[in-house]
């Protein structure tokens, strides 16, 4: 029978024959002398397998996400797209008042749009309208405000009245081919911002024409305002609908040939009478005709 020590003696020479065989084996491979064909690496190896191609190409007209290796830039500060010239409008603008889409007009700035079939929230001056100075604007409103009711008289009330005299011969000139309407305005006016006033509605499709007159040597420089409703306040925009532009006794509003003829029926205007000259006797008569 075998001893151990016998059997670990002939396992280490078995050892050692077979780690003197290894070179040789390595030696006579295919792979070590070049003839036949190379055994296949092993997976595990890394490296050794060539990346798998991609799984799809890209969609016919992709762009890459990067640019490739090689391909021209455009130099630096090359704008991307055209860019209009300085000071050109990036898009084409319609000439102003140009109907917009929908055929509506643009708004001029700082204007306020009026719908159609609308009318404006200021009428327009009916006669000549001077521009005058605001602070004394503002002391007439406050003047017209205090204004003593005219005294109303039918004409031909009073045989030989001078006051309706020098109307009638005021008219025959400012009134021409016009008729006398309603009654005749009077009172008495002192010098330094007494004012009197009376209220009358001008209607449309018929002009008119406003003559005052004071006697000779009484008021000198009469003067006459149409104010305009619903404020009579020549002070605001509109406030003033006409005014005599003369400085003497025979003071007219919307004199031939260029009468009032208004546009809107029915509107209640104020007559505002004040002596800017001298005092005495003053009398106011409308006179009208067809449009």
């Amino acid at each position: 029978m075998t001893t151990r020590t016998q059997i670990l003696q002939r396992v280490s020479q078995v050892a050692l024959v077979a780690a003197a065989s290894i070179p040789a084996m390595i030696a006579c491979s295919p792979a070590a002398t070049g003839t036949g064909s190379a055994a296949a690496p092993s997976a595990s190896v890394a490296g050794a397998y060539p990346q798998q191609p991609g799984a799809y190409p890209q969609q016919p007209g992709a762009y890459p996400q990067q640019p490739q290796a090689g391909y021209p830039q455009a130099p630096a500060g090359y704008p991307q797209q055209p860019q209009a010239p300085a000071g050109y409008p990036q898009q084409p603008q319609a000439p102003a008042g140009y109907p917009q889409q929908g055929g509506y007009a643009q708004t001029p700035p700082g204007a306020t749009a009026t719908p159609p079939g609308a009318t404006s929230a200021t009428p327009s001056p009916l006669g000549t309208v001077l521009p005058t100075d605001p602070s004394a604007l503002a002391a007439l409103f406050q003047q017209a405000v205090a204004a003593v009711p005219a005294a109303l008289s039918n004409p031909g009330s009073i045989a030989g009245d001078p006051v309706e005299l020098g109307l009638k011969a005021a008219a025959a000139k400012y009134a021409a081919g016009m008729q006398p309407e309603g009654q005749i305005a009077k009172g008495t006016l002192q010098e330094g911002g007494q004012h009197l006033s009376f209220s009358y509605t001008l209607n449309a499709g018929t002009c008119y024409t406003i003559v005052g007159y004071s006697p000779a040597g009484q008021v000198k420089d009469l003067d006459l305002y149409l104010l305009a409703p619903p404020f009579y306040n020549p002070a605001i925009p509109g406030g003033i609908a006409g005014q005599d532009t003369t400085h003497d006794n025979t003071p007219t509003v919307g004199a031939v040939p260029h009468p009032m003829c208004p546009v809107i029926p029915g509107l209640s205007y104020k007559v505002d009478i004040s002596s800017r000259s001298g005092s005495g006797n003053v009398g106011v008569q409308v006179f009208s005709k067809p449009k």
